[in-house]
């Protein structure tokens, strides 16, 4: 049991964030309290402390998108609503994503037929392009559209879903090292290893 410095109620311990550096390696205030007083902090900040947090964001984005595929996993149910109820609550912005995407398409060199598509798809045997698992496979453009990408056969792969959307309209390369980078493979040894 500890006694909060602010608002001197006893609590457990349990009640304290931890401090390696305070007294009993917890912080002297309770949770409640330390809470209290960071939305007191942002409510009068809170320009100043978005930015901050949108800069750090920027510059640890390869942390940040870790963090959200974890979340993600974690609760998928939650993350499905809410893109749901976003896609309800701005018809706009979808229907301009959908035209922007169907733009990008149709100012595209080249064509991929049916029977191209088709043929792709076999000799990928039912394997994704980029990490190889037995999946339903999709069409990804290598170059993205947005990018100045053609929509020809030498531009397209078969991909599962989840590579070709978290690849999203990032170059391959761009994203294969930032994945590489989320999945702890950090040297071109690590790399070039020959997998068990």
């Amino acid at each position: 049991m500890r006694r909060c410095t602010n608002c001197s109620e006893t609590k457990p311990l349990d009640g304290f964030a931890i401090n390696r550096l305070g007294r009993h390696g917890r912080q002297a205030e309770c949770k409640a309290c330390l809470s209290a007083k960071a939305r007191t902090k942002y409510g009068l900040n809170r320009g100043a402390e978005i930015a901050k947090s949108s800069r750090w964001n920027r510059l640890n984005a390869v942390k940040v998108a870790a963090n959200m595929r974890k979340c993600r996993e974690r609760n998928p149910e939650h993350f499905r609503d809410y893109a749901r109820g976003w896609r309800e609550r701005n018809p706009d912005k979808v229907r301009e994503g959908d035209r922007a995407k169907h733009r990008n398409r149709r100012a595209a060199a080249g064509k991929v037929t049916a029977e191209e598509w088709r043929e792709i798809l076999a000799a990928a045997a039912g394997r994704c392009a980029y990490c190889a698992r037995e999946r339903p496979l999709t069409m990804d453009h290598i170059i993205p559209l947005c990018r100045g990408g053609t929509h020809d056969v030498g531009n397209i792969a078969a991909v599962c879903l989840p590579c070709n959307a978290s690849k999203g309209a990032k170059d391959l390369d761009v994203w294969f090292f930032e994945r590489l980078w989320r999945d702890g493979i950090r040297t071109y040894e690590e790399v070039s290893a020959p997998s068990n």
